[in-house]
């Protein structure tokens, strides 16, 4: 009864801890454990007791957690063994979890939407209907490199950016890099913007913003999920696609390439796989100890990543020139302008991308410029 009590009072406290200014007769013992929750110079395990002190979690001792994840390889798949590498951490919060591999993501997604999932993990293209500051990480041209990324992840980690990985019914529980997605074209002649027009383009097919971009630069778009996208690249069916360059051998996408096509050497943006939960599974400071866990891992991951990187074969890719490379620059900026109007794209996460993109590198256009997205 006790832990049920402190629950209860925790997530009507939470919130209005948020509110600047406010002043809260809050009892001596919920304020010192809700502060040892989040107190990143305590040991893991201090936190963890304070945690499990204000929130009673888990409550139900005897409950099997469905994690359910999505890995186009399955369980032989990298994605797949990202969170089971991660079982350590269900087992220390005293959770019986397990983890069900989905290859069709969009399944999956409404597996988890109908509650027979308590958490599931999917690319940030999809976390973006669960939470819109989150799901914008992967916006395009957002970050372009490993480095930029791990700022990013361990400023998303961080205690005081919680109150944006919880939006409605949904939390995010963790997340980890997949990789930077590079243009890939069956046709090297395909080698800047005018001579894409008329090409067909591989979007995601619950995605109608992109196919909409697609007709803007006078392309066609070919509707697809994320696994079959690159199937339609290999078999002819689409001109043009973007995929991590660690899918490269896994998916076979010198198929699509061929004898004629090559990797555009122009990032488009470092994508992220994203484990969402069902917050009322997952109480906010056990969704904190999941996502600085996480980002403990990152290195881990690079690893992989550069691995993976390497054996893509150095002469597939078609240089950029600087003239081209400012005008991308320019277009995507004009785009995250109006992705933004649109609500596509969260705004304060494009701020923070910027942020990093012109810590590291203070001469690209956007950050000599005053734009609607600061």
């Amino acid at each position: 009864m006790k832990n049920k009590f402190l629950l209860k009072c925790f997530s009507f406290i939470v919130p209005l801890l948020l509110i600047p200014n406010i002043a809260l007769a809050l009892p001596p013992m919920i304020l010192n454990l809700q502060k040892k929750a989040y107190d990143q110079s305590l040991s893991f395990d201090q936190r963890l007791a304070a945690v499990k002190e204000l929130t009673g979690f888990p409550l139900d001792k005897k409950k099997v957690y469905k994690i359910c994840v999505w890995d186009p390889i399955g369980k032989t798949g990298p994605m797949y063994s990202r969170v089971k590498d991660q079982r350590s951490l269900f087992l220390t919060l005293g959770i019986k979890a397990d983890l069900i591999p989905y290859s069709n993501e969009t399944v999956m997604v409404e597996t988890l939407k109908s509650g027979s999932c308590d958490a599931a993990l999917m690319t940030g293209f999809r976390a973006k209907i669960f939470n819109s500051f989150s799901g914008s990480l992967d916006a395009i041209g957002g970050i372009l490199n490993l480095d930029d990324a791990k700022l990013m992840y361990r400023l998303l980690s961080d205690p005081r950016n919680a109150s944006n990985m919880t939006q409605g019914d949904y939390t995010i529980l963790g997340m980890f890099p997949n990789g930077t997605l590079y243009p890939m074209v069956n046709n090297r002649e395909i080698s800047n913007i005018e001579k894409m027009a008329g090409k067909r383009f591989t979007v995601l097919d619950f995605d109608p913003m992109m196919s909409e971009m697609v007709l803007a630069l006078g392309g066609t778009p070919v509707p697809s999920d994320l696994a079959n996208a690159l199937k339609n690249f290999n078999t002819g069916a689409a001109d043009i696609t973007a995929a991590a360059l660690i899918l490269f051998d896994i998916l076979e996408l010198k198929k699509g390439i061929g004898t004629k096509g090559g990797i555009l050497d122009y990032p488009l943006l470092f994508s992220s796989m994203q484990l969402i939960g069902h917050k009322e599974s997952f109480p906010d400071p056990v969704a904190q100890l999941f996502r600085e866990r996480f980002y403990n891992i990152f290195d881990l991951v690079r690893e992989f990543i550069e691995t993976e990187e390497r054996k893509v074969p150095k002469e597939l890719f078609i240089p950029i020139n600087n003239e081209d490379q400012l005008r991308y620059q320019k277009l995507i900026q004009e785009m995250h302008i109006m992705l933004v109007k649109e609500k596509y794209y969260n705004e304060k996460m494009l701020y923070l991308l910027k942020k990093v993109r012109c810590r590291s590198d203070a001469s690209r256009f956007e950050c000599s410029e005053q734009q609607a997205v600061k």
